[in-house]
Formats: C-alpha cells, sequence, structure tokens
C-alpha cells in the first residue's frame, strides 16, 4: 500500500518521513525488558525483524549509490517508526531524503505482496501503520557495523548495550574512546560480528571488550573541530 497522510519533515538530523497505513490488526509490543533472559529474547527479536527489513532497502539504496548506515525499527510507539540513515561520498542533503523516501516505500509495498518466505516474515514485521523515516547519519553518527568502528578507532562514542557484559556489573552505557576492533574468529567475514575494545572516558586505564552483537546502540560523540 502506498504513502498516505501528510509528509513529515524533521531538520535535525535532516530527515524525510511518511505515513503508512495497513488494514490489518497490530501485533502485541514486546513488553519491557525484565531481566536477562527477556533482554536477550528482545534483543534477537529486535535484529530479525531489522534483517527482514534490511533485505528489501538495502539493495534499492545499494543500487542508487547509497550506503545504509544503521537501520531503527521502533514497534512501540504508536504508529510504528522505521527510521533508516544513509550516506554517500559527499554528503546527505534534504533533496536525497526526499527523492529516496517513496522509492523505498514503494520496494517494501512490493516486497510485501511477493510470493516468498522473505514477503511472509516481512508482512508480520509491518502490520499496522508505520512512519517512515530517511536521515542522515548527523553529528552524532550512529555506529552499526564492524568497518563504522575500524573508520573510528580513537573517536569518543557512547554505547548502550542490552544486556550488562562487564562480570560482577549492570553497567549498560558505556561512554568511552575506540581502542581496537576485532572479527570474530568464528565468522571473520560477518560485518555485524565482532568485539570492539573502549577505553573508559573518565578511568582511561579501565578497558571495556563489547561484542558486537551485545550493543543496542551506539553514536560517536561529537567533539567539534580537533
Amino acid at each position: 500500500m502506498g504513502a498516505l497522510g501528510s509528509l513529515l519533515f524533521f531538520f535535525v538530523p535532516m530527515t524525510f518521513g511518511s505515513e503508512h497505513s495497513r488494514d490489518r490488526t497490530p501485533h502485541t509490543d514486546t513488553d519491557p525488558v525484565g531481566g536477562d533472559t527477556r533482554a536477550l529474547a528482545q534483543a534477537e527479536s529486535v535484529r530479525g525483524q531489522i534483517a527482514a527489513l534490511e533485505r528489501v532497502v538495502e539493495p534499492v539504496l545499494a543500487t542508487m549509490g547509497y550506503e545504509l548506515v544503521l537501520l531503527e525499527w521502533t514497534d512501540t510507539a504508536r504508529p510504528k517508526v522505521l527510521r533508516l540513515f544513509i550516506d554517500r561520498p559527499g554528503g546527505i542533503t534534504l533533496d536525497d531524503c526526499a527523492l529516496i523516501s517513496p522509492i523505498l516505500s514503494t520496494s517494501l509495498d512490493a516486497a510485501e505482496h511477493a510470493d516468498d518466505g522473505d514477503a511472509v516474515e516481512l508482512r508480520k514485521v509491518l502490520t499496522g501503520a508505520y512512519v517512515l523515516e530517511v536521515s542522515s547519519p548527523g553529528l552524532d553518527r550512529p555506529l552499526a557495523r564492524r568497518r563504522h568502528w575500524l573508520a573510528n578507532v580513537g573517536a569518543r562514542v557512547l554505547v548502550r548495550t542490552w544486556l550488562p557484559v562487564v562480570e560482577g556489573s549492570q553497567q549498560k552505557t558505556f561512554h568511552g574512546r575506540i581502542v581496537a576492533v576485532a572479527a570474530d574468529s568464528a565468522h571473520p567475514e560477518d560485518d555485524r560480528a565482532g568485539t570492539v575494545e573502549l577505553s573508559d572516558i573518565d578511568m582511561p586505564d579501565r578497558h571495556h571488550h563489547i561484542p558486537l552483537v551485545a550493543i543496542r546502540r551506539a553514536n560517536l560523540v561529537y567533539e567539534g573541530d580537533i
């Protein structure tokens, strides 16, 4: 189904969005995380939903010369929100966002109605109304894949994890600098797998080793022109 309603514009970061509607009953929202088992289940569910959406939008963007930096899917909002952070050499303008939004909307609608297993999974994800937002990465650029971390070694970052990753600690928010990034030895070709090493911003001698799959959200911290 095509886009309905008014177009939504957000200028920090640069974003272009439109609302979609579905004549289906929305599925039940994920409850707030109540423990480690719940957090693991939630993380796995979110990763599966994001993967289904990425299989549609990433090839379309690549064909047009854009990189999908991050895809966020928020199914606890009303309406739900599909937010895409994109980039390309030379950066992104509002015209880029305005151009891409209806193309991705059409691609998602077509993929939903295809006769294959991916379409079945996609229809489960896109039940109910949702808003599609296309945005530039902004100054607090998100880090979603191993190559993003490698390109920013030495940078200051803010990391939130699904679960505590430090033994004996409940800490799930980390503020530090990227020291090193390692691939997963079992799956070295997987750009989403591996470990990032951070030095704590307040205690630089204290280092944290965080698996990429444990990261809920990570962003660069803008430090100005240094």
